[in-house]
């Protein structure tokens, strides 16, 4: 009987030997676990920063060029106005020298 209890001692101290290999070995694959998921949202944070700075890259350029277009739209609208004021001068020149001759023959008219 003796060594009955002996065994049945020595299975439940296998038992719970075994047990607490068992829990170990629970809590390391947890850690293993939680270990590879920062690692996965380290990778996407870094993804997501990289898109970030990509997309911050190509909208500071594409507000660069506007800003280009609309100095060149305003340096033409410029150029035009100057042109439109010099072909009004002209013509306002052009208007008077007629006018001029007109009375200069209007003149000689007896």
């Amino acid at each position: 009987m003796a060594k009955l209890k002996g065994e049945l001692m020595s299975t439940r101290l296998r038992e719970v030997g075994g047990l607490a290999e068992l829990k170990e070995l629970r809590l390391i694959d947890m850690e293993m676990e939680a270990q590879t998921k920062l690692k996965e949202q380290k990778d996407q944070l870094e993804e997501s920063q990289w898109r970030f700075s990509d997309l911050e890259g190509k909208l500071t350029d594409q507000t660069v060029r506007g800003r280009i277009r609309k100095v060149g739209k305003a340096q033409s609208i410029a150029e035009l106005k100057q042109n439109i004021d010099k072909n009004q001068q002209q013509q306002l020149v052009k208007s008077l020298e007629e006018n001029n001759q007109i009375v200069n023959v209007e003149d000689t008219i007896p």
